[in-house]
């Protein structure tokens, strides 16, 4: 169980902060630094990373190990 939400924890982190990415090519076209963040954190993909991070913290923190 820990194993898969690991993995679960992984992907959601990935699908997440992918785009992010991709989004500071706004800087680029003339955007300041808080208007990219005001549209980063009204975006589904915040959300995908923050509940990656919590779902690898728990598997972090839980006595079983991975292997």
């Amino acid at each position: 169980m820990n194993k898969i939400l690991f993995l679960l924890g992984i992907t959601l982190l990935v699908s997440g902060l992918i785009p992010i990415i991709l989004y500071m090519n706004l800087l680029y076209y003339g955007y300041t630094f808080t208007e990219y963040l005001s549209i980063i954190f009204h975006k589904l993909e915040m959300i995908y990373v923050i509940l990656g991070f919590i779902i690898l913290n728990i598997c972090y923190f839980k006595k079983e190990r991975l292997t």
